[in-house]
């Protein structure tokens, strides 16, 4: 896919997104570095490395040159839905931003949890501990509680599809710029049956005339 900035052309990014069926550790060095033309340091793609792992489930010490299993069905209830199909969830994204005058892009990483990871509970958990364990771990309780409270239809480990994506770019002071989509799945079958959630009544829209 490719986009651009509106705005005037000194100031304008050329923005191409790419998916690659390959899933293993090498190939995500093999990218994110332009095969070595992108000086990364070693810590930070080991940070890279032990994200992946994190958000995955996998053990550290998972082999480099081995491509990620991956479940065959996240979500029964959608797979006849066209953007779930399984060529659209499989592998990792990548978005190379490329500015005027510039002579290498930036590039961002993107790992499709909701096909990759395990349940939303222990996905939430592999986030959290991570940033915890990087010394950013300032906001995790809220995160956890902000997936509570989006999660009123099932519990978070009943099932994975409410965090979809997270990504990573390497930041110039070392750091990684790390970010996680949410999907609320507002028109899931469980938000609707009985119009109640959790055994919760679904609140009606009031009506000007009603006031």
């Amino acid at each position: 896919m490719l986009a651009v900035d509106d705005v005037i052309p000194e100031k304008s990014r050329l923005k191409f997104y790419f998916q690659t069926p390959h899933t293993s550790f090498s190939s995500v060095r093999e990218i994110m570095t332009l095969g070595g033309r992108i000086d990364i340091p070693e810590a930070q793609l080991k940070d890279l490395q032990t994200l992946i792992a994190a958000v995955t489930g996998l053990e550290e010490d998972f082999p480099a040159d081995a491509e990620v299993p991956c479940a065959p069905e996240y979500n029964p209830s959608a797979k006849d839905n066209f953007i779930e199909l399984p060529i659209l969830l499989s592998g990792y994204l990548y978005y190379f931003d490329i500015g005027l005058g510039s002579t290498l892009p930036n590039i961002k990483f993107y790992t499709p949890v909701r096909r990759y990871g395990r349940d939303d509970l222990s996905l939430a958990h592999g986030i959290t501990g991570w940033m915890e364990n990087h010394g950013r771990g300032e906001y995790c309780q809220r995160y956890l509680s902000m997936l509570e409270n989006l999660s009123q239809h099932r519990a978070l480990q009943d099932g994975k599809g409410m965090q979809t994506y997270v990504s990573c770019l390497f930041k110039k002071n070392g750091e990684l710029d790390i970010t996680s989509y949410i999907g609320p799945e507002a028109f899931d079958s469980a938000r609707m049956t009985n119009g109640k959630a959790n055994g919760v009544p679904k609140k009606g829209t009031r009506r000007r005339s009603d006031s």
